[in-house]
């Protein structure tokens, strides 16, 4: 646990939604397997296990955070990648919804911090996250959607932080920031003086329970190798909390400041 920040109020708290509110390796994995069918039918050897091992080569090596994207571009020519690309993003907005998946308990911590305090999203999706928050039944939990689909901003950038803050109509300093990218949820949100709480789930425990070999390969490779950086380089990266249990949340931001 981080060193926790005390005597601040907490008004209101804000939550990132991919692997926060809502597991995407699903959604990951059906990318990688697009991936894989893209490069078979340009006669690409690779298995799905050579494409999994080059997104760790290229994590470790490159600090690359998109490894998918590279690998793509690395086997494809111009025009090939440029039809791969276009059927991730048309893949993403038909099935985000589907593929999403909803963190074991987070419902029940949205409804119990909703009667609290006053609960807002800051994250980077497309505009169909609202369907997935709804389907689930946590839409009525959040008061705002600073979401990059509907605003057309994106985080890192501290104007989508501050547009979410100035509607809350709360001091910086009384606002939490809830999320598991440190570049993107962390470091923004404590520049311009939020409280911040890292959340870092169990790879297994996020609601993605594997099916096949493929799955279960992905999820293995995702344990050991992170997406991104998840441990702080200095003090400004690092988080006044961080949460390893959905269920732990309310009590982390109580510690932060009583509401």
């Amino acid at each position: 646990m981080a060193t926790i920040v005390k005597n601040k109020r907490v008004q209101w708290v804000f939550f990132d939604i991919g692997d926060v509110v809502a597991n995407e390796d699903k959604l990951r994995f059906n990318i990688y397997k697009i991936l894989e069918s893209s490069l078979r039918e340009h006669a690409i050897d690779l298995t799905f296990q050579d494409i999994i091992a080059c997104r760790e080569d290229l994590i470790l090596g490159h600090a690359d955070e998109s490894p998918h994207y590279t690998i793509a571009k690395m086997y494809l020519d111009k025009k090939a990648y440029d039809q791969w690309h276009d059927s991730i993003r048309t893949y993403i907005h038909k099935h985000l919804t589907r593929d999403l998946i909803l963190v074991p308990g987070m419902d029940k911590v949205l409804k119990k911090l909703s009667k609290t305090y006053s609960i807002g999203i800051i994250a980077d999706q497309p505009h169909e996250i609202m369907q997935f928050l709804k389907k689930n039944g946590i839409d009525h939990c959040f008061k705002i959607f600073a979401i990059s689909g509907l605003l057309n901003m994106n985080k890192p950038r501290k104007k989508i932080f501050e547009w979410a803050v100035n509607h809350a109509g709360c001091s910086f300093g009384q606002a939490v920031m809830i999320g598991d990218r440190i570049d993107r949820d962390i470091f923004p949100a404590k520049q311009l003086d939020m409280m911040t709480i890292q959340a870092r789930w169990n790879t297994y425990r996020k609601g993605f329970i594997p099916k096949n070999k493929k799955q279960e390969l992905y999820l293995a490779s995702l344990d050991r190798i992170k997406n991104w950086q998840i441990e702080p380089n200095s003090r400004s990266e690092t988080a006044d909390a961080i949460v390893e249990k959905v269920s732990d949340i309310p009590a982390v931001i109580q510690k932060l400041g009583p509401a």
